[in-house]
């Protein structure tokens, strides 16, 4: 038989290592992240129902963090059925979304509206969180409960971010990073004037970007601007009431890419591992804990090209940056 001509055999070699040294990486890259995660694992059939904890920590704390991730919708129907076990239980005052509070008076409408009637809200998309109104469901569980409730024990929805309008992605990187650093400071502000200044005490409930529901800072770099420290919203009030604050770091697939305008929240580095480990994973909430690791280790951020961000300080653990974890199965 005669023998394949020299390059030819060069090149298949060349092919085979090729693809032995890819599959060589993927497997460290696996046994990398399961030893990573390998507490996780050893926790995670020991976890307790999301729901159930999650209520239980907003009976015992009135400011419960629950972190959103663009594109992926289970975050809002953990914050519905949560929601929905609050008002029959201590009761609830607000749900704080990031929406932008230019699109207030449309969320205000549709709460009043009787029968339902949805169309202030179809017509303003970013009442509902933008494309694919995302948080549609989530606005029709609350006012379902008002409806069942009465208006002394309903919920109001505060749409506490910049405004929609200001928004733009056609911006210079160094007024998108400004922009970033106002959002939070902005948000509490609405938060101040719109909920506790009528009610010091209130119950509130936040559904935000996992980046405005951390407990530490972060530096936010990207090129053509200087980095700046973001204080994030559940940083702010946790100095103001150290003792009520309680964050919940949602790990769910997106239904699609995570877009941000700079940087967004986009899950954790231990849902493959938890995705591909034995058995089948049914969603679970765990505490976090020092044996955990560190947050930089768990938390994966989606930035728009240039763009970093960094936990002040870049080696605090998760259990500094959130009080649970929450898998969710979807």
């Amino acid at each position: 038989m005669p023998r394949p001509p020299r390059g030819r055999r060069t090149t298949v070699g060349a092919a085979i290592l090729a693809v032995a040294i890819l599959l060589t990486a993927a497997i460290w890259l696996e046994m990398r992240g399961a030893r990573r995660f390998a507490v996780l694992l050893d926790a995670a059939p020991t976890g307790s129902d999301p729901v159930e904890a999650l209520s239980a920590a907003g009976r015992a704390r009135r400011l419960l963090f629950i972190s959103d991730i663009p594109g992926s919708a289970a975050p809002d129907r953990l914050a519905g059925a949560v929601l929905e076990r609050m008002v029959d239980g201590v009761g609830l005052d607000a749900l704080v979304v990031g929406v932008g509070d230019d699109q207030q008076v449309w969320i205000d409408q549709y709460l009043r509206s009787d029968p339902e009637d949805a169309s202030a809200l179809v017509a303003h998309p970013a009442s509902m969180g933008g494309a694919g109104s995302p948080l549609l469901e989530l606005y029709r569980v609350v006012w379902r409960v008002n409806r069942k409730v009465g208006a002394a024990r309903s919920v109001r929805i505060i749409a506490a971010d910049i405004p929609a309008s200001s928004r733009s992605h056609s911006l210079s990187p160094s007024q998108v990073v400004a922009r970033s650093v106002e959002r939070d400071a902005h948000m509490e502000r609405i938060v101040d004037e719109r909920i506790f200044a009528r009610e010091p005490r209130a119950r509130v409930m936040f559904l935000l970007d996992g980046l405005h529901t951390l407990r530490v800072p972060f530096v936010l770099r990207t090129a053509g601007a200087t980095p700046v420290e973001v204080q994030p919203l559940a940083v702010r009030l946790s100095r103001r009431e150290p003792r009520e604050v309680w964050t919940v770091l949602v790990d769910a697939a997106p239904a699609g890419n995570v877009t941000a305008e700079i940087a967004a929240y986009s899950g954790t580095g231990a849902r493959e591992v938890l995705r591909r480990g034995p058995g089948q994973q049914r969603s679970f909430e765990l505490r976090a804990v020092e044996s955990f690791g560190q947050a930089s280790d768990w938390i994966t951020v989606a930035t728009r090209p240039g763009a970093s961000v960094t936990l002040v300080p870049s080696s605090v653990l998760l259990s500094a940056t959130v009080d649970a974890y929450v898998y969710l199965q979807n």
